[in-house]
């Protein structure tokens, strides 16, 4: 083999790691080619906390979320977080992390279970296989109540305390964006994506109605 050729040889193979290592990191990574990031602020009628309006994208089509793990802890005889998003077929661990027993249920038609007692130091899973609101209480505490908006979806979050959203590892595409509050119902909204740029949008929540 010439010296030419051989050296053309060595590029070629210098290359094709170059390539491997490059697919295999955007593999780890679990962000796609060309994928965005859609970010905003939340802007509500009247002064509440932010943290209780979830935003997602509509993508009925896509799998749920099997593996992925939340967890809403009991302490102080208060749940936290008070609001929480999970994509459907997504697990959650209810701790126990108080000094005394709970007993955590739900009678929503999106999930009805009851755990049953169970004391400090212990935790119990609850799957949410459909898409809905879970309103989920202790029997034991009266005042004990968190939410859960289950979507189906891959790309869900909740605002920050300060009414900031972001979804990210977006992939290019024509979504529509929704907004839920429970007092100020749902709003939506189409948003392109296109390969590496980001999105601006800001949500807008309307007082609604009385009747």
């Amino acid at each position: 083999m010439s010296p030419a050729a051989f050296a053309d040889g060595m590029r070629m193979r210098v290359q094709t790691r170059v390539l491997v290592a490059a697919a295999l990191a955007l593999a780890l990574s679990g962000s796609p080619a060309g994928a965005a990031e859609i970010r905003g602020h939340v802007s509500l009628p009247v002064a509440t906390r932010f943290e209780d309006v979830a935003i997602w994208l509509d993508t009925p089509a896509a799998p749920g979320s099997p593996g992925l793990r939340e967890a809403i802890s009991q302490k102080g005889a208060q749940f936290e977080p008070k609001f929480l998003v999970v994509g459907a077929g997504q697990d959650v661990d209810m701790l126990n992390d108080d000094s005394v027993a709970h007993n955590v249920f739900s009678y929503s038609p999106a999930k009805k279970f009851n755990l049953g007692l169970y004391p400090q130091g212990t935790s119990k899973s609850v799957t949410f296989d459909r898409p809905g609101v879970v309103d989920i209480y202790c029997s034991i505490h009266r005042q004990m109540r968190t939410t859960i908006l289950v979507v189906q979806s891959r790309h869900f979050t909740a605002a920050d305390r300060d009414g900031v959203y972001s979804l990210k590892n977006v992939p290019p595409g024509r979504y529509t964006l929704r907004a839920w509050h429970r007092d100020f119902g749902e709003t939506s909204a189409a948003i392109d994506v296109v390969a590496g740029k980001d999105v601006s949008y800001p949500v807008k929540f309307t007082a609604r109605e009385k009747r």
